[in-house]
């Protein structure tokens, strides 16, 4: 699963980054533990071109009257996406990117205790996650809720000794696919091509770290979040935080 992750850019760095002009999110400060039911910057596709919004991560469908259900709802399994109610029409209609620079993990030591474990590119760079977006109507009085969710996947050679799930990390190559909106989920080429770029999804090019508990409270931010702490990582096989 993915439950926490790092953004330590400003919004016009990632504006820069993705050849983004708009959106609410421009003005996004560096973040080093974001959390669910939280706002972070998500890119969407609007008549062709790209804007970085801000969206709270936790999805809660259209069709919901309680905004509560967004905290169980922060991840959605990629094999079962066309499947579920809540996330066919965000699959098919309303697909996004979800920048990050990494993402924590927690896996257990020998004794059974849980250490948060950061995981991240190797070049450094930013990467970017499979999301869904929709726009609820029937809670936020005189206005809209919008939220994300980010799909994962069965986690690679790299991270399975960390948890046996991952995020679904699109490469270059997907993202204007993925983001394409005459995109559909139809039973015919687009939706084989969407499920390709789910199912091949690798976790190549990343790397683990061990790092600091103060990790486990969203309450705690900043960089040195992110530094690796003198510690061996010796987990025992099976048991993941």
């Amino acid at each position: 699963m993915c439950g926490r992750f790092a953004l330590d850019v400003t919004g016009e760095e990632i504006a820069a980054a993705f050849g983004i002009e708009s959106g609410s999110a421009l003005d996004w400060t560096p973040r080093w533990n974001i959390a669910p039911t939280t706002c972070s910057p998500v890119i969407r596709g609007f008549e062709g071109k790209w804007r970085l919004d801000s969206l709270r991560w936790g999805l809660v469908p259209s069709w919901c009257d309680d905004a509560s259900i967004g905290s169980r709802m922060i991840n959605a399994r990629s094999e079962t996406v066309q499947t579920t109610s809540s996330y066919q029409g965000p699959f098919a209609r309303t697909r996004c990117l979800v920048p990050i620079r990494g993402f924590y993990e927690w896996r257990r030591d020998v004794a059974g205790k849980a250490h948060p474990v950061a995981i991240l590119p190797d070049d450094g760079g930013l990467v970017t996650l499979a999301g869904l977006w929709t726009r609820n109507e029937r809670i936020a009085e005189g206005g809209t809720l919008e939220t994300f969710t980010i799909l994962t996947t069965a986690a690679g050679p790299n991270l399975e000794s960390v948890h046996d799930r991952m995020p679904v990390i699109l490469p270059a190559v997907d993202r204007d696919r993925w983001m394409d909106e005459r995109m559909t989920e139809s039973g015919g080429p687009e939706s084989e091509e969407l499920r390709a770029m789910l199912t091949r999804a690798s976790d190549c090019g990343l790397g683990t770290r061990r790092v600091s508990m103060r990790v486990n409270s969203s309450k705690h931010d900043g960089p040195s979040l992110l530094e690796p702490v003198d510690a061996p990582l010796d987990e025992s096989p099976g048991l993941f935080g």
